[in-house]
């Protein structure tokens, strides 16, 4: 559900998924993928298609893998609703979303609306003649992504009970994720990070 690139729904199918279907809001994102894919002759397929309002039935998928896109999307509410809709009961599924509070999303945010005052192209000049990678995602993504939302835990929590999950909180193992340095106490992490990241397992009552 916001498949980009591809290389999860290609990672699920090499893993042991017997189909992968993978959904993205522009075809050009998955174009390469979807190439590789069916000249090797991997059981997954690419649409192009809105969160809100998915080309499925109800109840199409035992699993559904959402990492890192309904924060950019209008409505992560309305993702959450369609993501349990296309979801069979007892079926699972991951969700990655952004935290909110602290210094680090709030300066995230303030940046966003700075760097709508510079053209993109100087930004990855600047970015260029410092060394670093202009495309990097950490760096223009973040700062001319268009839309971004981020979420409490308890406005989360409250939006998939109401959509009919269960759910369980998980913590990276990854020591450069935000979760694990709040997780292991670092000196004032709340106050630099907020609530972190939100990384879930779903089940859908």
């Amino acid at each position: 559900m916001g498949c980009g690139s591809g290389r999860y729904s290609i990672a699920l199918a090499r893993a042991g998924a017997k189909e992968v279907v993978g959904i993205d809001l522009k075809r050009k994102s998955f174009a390469v993928a979807k190439a590789w894919c069916q000249q090797h002759r991997l059981a997954v397929t690419f649409s192009e298609a809105n969160f809100h309002d998915l080309p499925f039935a109800d109840g199409s998928f035992d699993f559904v893998f959402c990492n890192g896109t309904l924060h950019h999307s209008s409505s992560i509410t309305r993702g959450l609703a369609e993501l349990a809709r296309i979801l069979k009961s007892s079926g699972k599924a991951f969700l990655y979303l952004y935290g909110a509070g602290g210094i680090f999303w709030t300066t995230r945010v303030a940046l966003r609306k700075i760097f709508k005052r510079i053209p993109i192209n100087y930004t990855k000049m600047v970015l260029r003649t410092i060394g670093m990678p202009a495309n990097r995602f950490i760096f223009c993504d973040t700062w001319y992504v268009p839309l971004e939302t981020h979420t409490t835990r308890a406005e989360l929590e409250g939006s998939l009970t109401e959509n009919g999950f269960r759910f369980e909180k998980i913590v990276s193992g990854n020591a450069f994720d935000l979760d694990r340095a709040l997780d292991s106490g670092t000196p004032q992490g709340a106050e630099m990070w907020g609530e972190g990241e939100h990384r879930y397992i779903l089940e859908k009552v």
